[in-house]
């Protein structure tokens, strides 16, 4: 009998051994000792192909922050996001020039509860926060086609 995880529940299952193809382990791989927030505000400042985050944004700029929806709530944006939101401020990008917008695909709008679950009760009520909505036309801006014919739209 063994214990598997899925999101957030965990069951018991029992295989029988001539069932058992392989077993994936992942890699070893030694990481700098650091706390998570000094691994968020690293890579703040040495982003791959850019500067810190304080050289890309300017007092009267509008922030637009891309998350995943809950389905990918394992990517944890509220480890990152109030250390981002935090810097962001303190370059004079205040709270009212940020969006947060969740990137549902096609999936459905998301509940406050989830909402909440993805990026903390504290940005939820400060931060303007949408979902993205692929076939809410209203709220689409159509940018053209791609060579192979792929329509694009974008958040208004």
């Amino acid at each position: 009998m063994e214990n598997m995880k899925y999101s957030d529940t965990e069951f018991a299952i029992s295989l029988n051994p001539c069932q058992v193809v392989a077993e994936v382990h992942a890699n070893a791989v030694e990481f700098p000792r650091r706390t998570v927030r000094e691994h968020i505000e690293y890579a703040l400042d040495h982003p791959i192909g850019a500067g810190p985050i304080e050289d890309c944004v300017q007092p009267g700029d509008k922030v637009c922050i891309i998350i995943s929806d809950t389905t990918r709530r394992w990517q944890q944006p509220s480890a990152y996001l109030t250390i981002l939101v935090e810097r962001l401020n303190q370059a004079g990008i205040p709270d009212e020039d940020l969006l947060i917008l969740c990137a549902t695909g096609t999936h459905r709008k998301q509940t406050e509860a989830e909402h909440i679950s993805l990026v903390g009760e504290n940005l939820y009520r400060r931060i303007r926060f949408i979902d993205h909505q692929c076939d809410d036309k209203e709220h689409l801006t159509y940018m053209g086609t791609t060579t192979r014919g792929t329509p694009v739209w974008l958040d208004s």
